[in-house]
């Protein structure tokens, strides 16, 4: 499970983190690994205090590592129980994306944060070569879709849905959103992927918020977490490392940074500031797979 993180750690002292973060994770998988034992109101006597492990995952065993790949700014493959997820399909207009085909792409579902062109530039083409993949998004986001004669499932913050793969909550993103023809788009978003696989939190394009921290008390605790470090567009890497504190997580995948100019970044920074805090920031290489 911590296969990867001394190689992207990058010095002694973050790989020293990066075992720590290993065990941590560990321990928040404990429910999953047994029996939970939760009453109907929530309460768990394993650990006192409430649970959010759903009740189709209670005594489940964990079958097999999240696998994640990126593609580039924040378009990210997400692999689980036997599911293929796209997020924000943006490959040829971003010039780094280069050495990947968007009509090679196979996916089950495709995930929309929100409308902007770095984050649906290459969805219809995505979904004219997946015809069965189903498109999640915001209300809006969903119509739109659906009126081009495509598969959509609508949601909205706060919301969760099971799907075939697991459950997935919608939770706010603070940005903005419109479709490149100037039509409304609705409010912008992020997810959590709550899976046996594991819990994954993508946020999407938005500024370091209070409402982060409310996912911990509704969530089952994350494994990991996509989040946006780019600044200037987003929050930078500094309002990531407070946002990581918010979600209570320790393991994050860097995502927005480098492909434009004002979104250039300095790597050994961003990954000091993690590593200063005890969490690990990872910077994946376009087309690279890890396993969360």
């Amino acid at each position: 499970m911590n296969k990867i993180a001394g190689k992207i750690a990058g010095n002694e002292g973050s790989l020293s983190a990066s075992h720590a973060i290993a065990n941590s994770r560990q321990n928040t998988r404990q429910h999953l690994l047994a029996t939970c034992g939760k009453k109907e109101d929530n309460f768990c006597p394993q650990c006192s205090t409430r649970c959010f492990t759903p009740d189709y995952l209670c005594g489940v065993q964990h079958l097999a590592d999240m696998k994640v790949t990126y593609y580039g700014h924040s378009c990210f493959l997400v692999e689980t129980g036997g599911k293929r997820l796209l997020f924000d399909p943006f490959l040829t207009g971003n010039p780094l994306a280069s050495s990947i085909d968007a009509n090679a792409i196979r996916c089950d579902y495709i995930f929309v944060t929100h409308s902007h062109q770095d984050h649906i530039g290459d969805l219809e083409t995505v979904a004219a070569n997946n015809p069965n993949a189903l498109i999640v998004g915001i209300w809006e986001v969903s119509a739109y879709y659906s009126a081009k004669g495509l598969r959509t499932h609508p949601m909205n913050k706060g919301g969760w849905w099971t799907f075939d793969f697991g459950r997935v909550k919608m939770v706010q993103a603070v940005h903005s959103s419109v479709f490149p023809d100037g039509m409304p788009a609705g409010e912008p978003a992020g997810y959590v992927l709550d899976t046996a696989d594991g819990v994954l939190y993508v946020a999407g394009d938005t500024a370091l918020t209070l409402d982060m921290q409310l996912i911990p008390m509704t969530c089952r605790a994350l494994d990991a977490a996509i989040l946006p470090i780019g600044s200037n567009f987003t929050m930078d890497y500094h309002d990531a490392c407070i946002a990581a504190e918010f979600i209570r997580c320790e393991r994050i995948i860097g995502c927005h940074y480098d492909t434009f100019g004002f979104i250039k970044i300095d790597h050994d920074a961003a990954k000091k500031a993690f590593a200063d805090k005890g969490k690990e920031l990872i910077l994946m290489q376009i087309g690279q797979p890890i396993e969360i």
